[in-house]
């Protein structure tokens, strides 16, 4: 399973985050998960292994994005316009589902 997290860090914004595991893992550690921050692996998908081959391999396997926040959250939008590839290629669930619609112009 491949997995990139360009930011860590998320808002409570409804019923269903009331049981989130991150800020309950992020509270384990003292972090401070409301707080949104741009992660070393940020550049994830813009690095390649030793033959050359970008490491992260979408056409292989899903790529899940966010696992640690949301990709639109309104705090990242400063880091989120250099990750137009996302941009074109939403997940099937969007938290804030009109958020993308803004940034974007786009329905799903």
């Amino acid at each position: 399973m491949a997995i990139w997290n360009p930011w860590h860090g998320c808002v409570k914004i409804s019923p269903g985050c009331y049981h989130c595991y991150v800020y309950r893992r992020d509270a384990e550690f003292g972090k401070d998960t409301s707080k949104v921050k741009k992660t070393a692996k940020f550049d994830l998908p813009l690095q390649k292994n030793r033959k050359k081959e970008y490491k992260l391999q979408p056409e292989e396997e899903p790529v899940y994005t966010c696992m640690t926040s949301d990709f639109f959250i309104k705090d990242a939008d400063k880091w989120r316009q250099t990750c137009p590839f996302i941009l074109n290629r939403p997940g099937r669930f969007l938290k804030r589902e009109k958020r993308y619609i803004t940034l974007t112009g786009k329905t799903r």
